[in-house]
């Protein structure tokens, strides 16, 4: 299994660094200064950095060629029923709900009920506790876009 798990990350890794990243970022016309020959301030480097990781560690999983049935013998990993799936499906749901309205509705309005819902959805029931969290992180993030960043987050109801 390892090595079906490993090979398609490395396949990921290099769709994404030779096909999907050069279509979808545009590059400057103008050379960035910073880093190394402005290397570092080039649009495509994190992104590519994350592929080439991805990738590193998919020729790991690829070469360790373990078994499903030793890694859960060992205590690693995880057995995938009907519930996991369900959590994984549901999960899934929500976050594309939430792209899906996040213009419409907005960032400060959807965000909370989103991650809330999440919450709930996979277990948790403190209600003092995720609504603390889930208003708090959404202030952070809103904080550190608009004032921090200078980037606007949607507003939707709120514009």
């Amino acid at each position: 299994m390892d090595r079906w798990l490993g090979a398609a990350l490395v396949v990921a890794a290099l769709l994404l660094f030779f096909v999907v990243l050069p279509a979808q970022i545009a590059t400057p016309r103008i050379a960035v200064g910073g880093g190394v020959g402005g290397a570092v301030a080039h649009p495509l480097f994190f992104p590519r950095l994350i592929a080439v990781l991805l990738g590193f560690f998919g020729v790991l999983i690829f070469l360790r060629r373990r078994s499903r049935a030793e890694t859960l013998r060992d205590g690693e990993g995880f057995a995938v029923g009907a519930t996991e799936a369900a959590r994984v499906g549901g999960t899934v749901a929500i976050l594309v709900a939430y792209s899906a309205l996040l213009d419409v509705v907005g960032y400060v309005l959807l965000t909370p009920v989103a991650l809330a819902s999440l919450a709930v959805f996979l277990g948790f029931r403190r209600w003092p506790v995720i609504t603390a969290v889930a208003v708090g992180v959404t202030a952070l993030i809103y904080v550190g876009f608009r004032f921090g960043m200078k980037i606007l987050l949607p507003e939707g109801l709120l514009e």
